[in-house]
């Protein structure tokens, strides 16, 4: 099962995800809308690798949970610092620091190796990244006694239990 498949299969109690000619009918990858009757649907384009859908699907669960009206002006602030939430809640959901630090203790170092290991696109992975690197102001803890801190790189470090970050 790939990670689309999985991702559809963990939504679908609450969404409903069809694969469709999208792109050549709306210039979109990936959208979401509700019927009238409250019915939530996410239309991914299906001429997509697998790959590339499940950012699209995440990326549109993300806007099914925080986004209001019909997003799709760039020229509009709202729309834009609605789009920004949702991508950046797509990237937190499929780039975690945890996911990171496993790439880093396996040695990969190039955002194509680690693109590879967490089976994501590689433009996104890079996009997640200065997204971490945007909104990241200090060390961020993780679940296992290491610490990540973004600069121009992602760099790991041990702590002790007596120092406090």
């Amino acid at each position: 099962m790939t990670k689309f498949d999985e991702l559809v299969e963990k939504f679908k109690s609450v969404v409903t995800v069809l694969e469709i000619d999208l792109y050549s009918k709306t210039g979109l990858y990936g959208a979401f809308r509700q019927r009238n009757d409250g019915m939530p649907y996410i239309f991914v384009d299906k001429y997509q690798p697998e790959i590339d859908k499940q950012v699209f699907v995440m990326e549109e669960f993300k806007h099914m949970m925080t986004t209001y009206g019909v997003i799709l002006d760039p020229s509009n602030h709202d729309d834009v610092k609605q789009e920004n939430k949702a991508r950046g809640l797509a990237y937190k959901e499929l780039v975690t620091m945890n996911d990171l630090f496993s790439c880093y203790n396996q040695g990969l170092n190039s955002e194509y190796e680690i693109a590879e290991e967490l089976d994501l696109p590689q433009e996104f992975l890079h996009n997640a990244i200065q997204y971490f690197k945007d909104v990241t102001s200090g060390p961020i803890k993780l679940n296992n006694g290491y610490v990540a801190t973004i600069n121009d790189t992602i760099e790991f470090y041990k702590v002790d239990d007596h120092q406090a970050v």
